[in-house]
């Protein structure tokens, strides 16, 4: 698929699944400063992705998700690939987000580097 026919397809996907025009989407990119909301990469940087299939190659695309509540469908923000995965793949739930965050917090602590051992 060229370029033009896959921009022209996530624009008529963004209208049909949240209403939005390229407006839309240029706001939050310049609200968000173009970094994912979360992460605060910027998210207008070409990513490797897999094209998939059984002649699928690594090709590099701007790759972006449109954010938003599964339960209401309002739109939070735009994030990376993995930032939009992270939060899918915790079934949108803080708790276990919270959970998530102390345990690495718990075994940042638990494994400093003992400055005994160093000697």
């Amino acid at each position: 698929m060229s370029d033009e026919r896959r921009k022209k397809a996530r624009v008529q996907r963004l209208k049909r699944r949240y209403g939005f025009t390229e407006a839309h989407v240029q706001h939050i990119l310049d609200v968000q400063k173009g970094k994912c909301a979360i992460c605060q990469h910027p998210i207008l940087e070409p990513q490797d992705v897999f094209t998939g299939g059984i002649r699928g190659k690594m090709v590099k695309r701007v790759c972006y998700a449109v954010d938003h509540d599964h339960r209401t469908g309002k739109v939070r923000g735009l994030l990376c690939r993995k930032c939009n995965l992270m939060i899918a793949y915790a079934d949108e739930d803080e708790k276990i987000l919270q959970r998530a965050i102390a345990y690495l917090v718990i075994w940042s602590e638990f494994h400093k580097p003992d400055p005994e051992i160093e000697k």
